[in-house]
């Protein structure tokens, strides 16, 4: 295993972009339909401080994302990766809205629907739902592209009756 991998037991200690290996240790994963085509799942792991007004706390944060092509193509990738010592770049965060013709030829479109936690309500801006993407960049310096939503009374609901559900009321 090489510096720029992780297996899935490795906690997230390692600051960087990391290629996540699958259980067997290999860094490119075949699709089963097409075993010419594969992907690479990366891991971004970053530490951020969070400066308060009397502090600042450490927060740890992660993503994934899949970076697919053909698996010659990859192995090549990994191999001038490898050379260098680093994956240059980051994992970006890209928000859109329905209706936005870029969403027209994806499918499975519901799995990138953007909740309020796992099962909390659709987050909408102006009445359109938002779908979350991430993707790698080689820009390490490529900003989120987040879109804020406008139902925050709905989820603001959600959360209440969540708290009221699972308070022990014999208590």
């Amino acid at each position: 295993m090489s510096k720029l991998t992780l297996s899935p037991e490795v906690s997230d200690f390692k600051e960087g972009l990391f290629i996540l290996t699958d259980e067997t240790g290999n860094s490119v994963r075949r699709y089963e339909d097409d075993p010419e085509q594969g992907y690479i799942v990366l891991k971004d792991v970053q530490f951020r401080e969070i400066t308060l007004l009397t502090s600042t706390r450490l927060q740890l944060k992660t993503r994934q994302a899949l970076y697919a092509g053909p698996v010659e193509v990859l192995e090549k990738k990994i191999a001038m990766w490898e050379k260098a010592g680093k994956i240059p770049g980051r994992i970006q965060s890209l928000d859109i809205l329905e209706g936005d013709p870029i969403l027209d030829n994806l499918k499975n479109l519901d799995r990138y629907v953007k909740r309020a936690g796992e099962d909390g309500p659709v987050l909408t801006k102006e009445g359109k739902k938002i779908y979350h993407f991430r993707k790698y960049t080689a820009n390490p310096d490529a900003i989120d592209m987040l879109i804020e939503h406008d139902n925050k009374a709905e989820v603001v609901t959600h959360r209440a009756a969540a708290r009221i559900a699972s308070a022990d009321l014999d208590a």
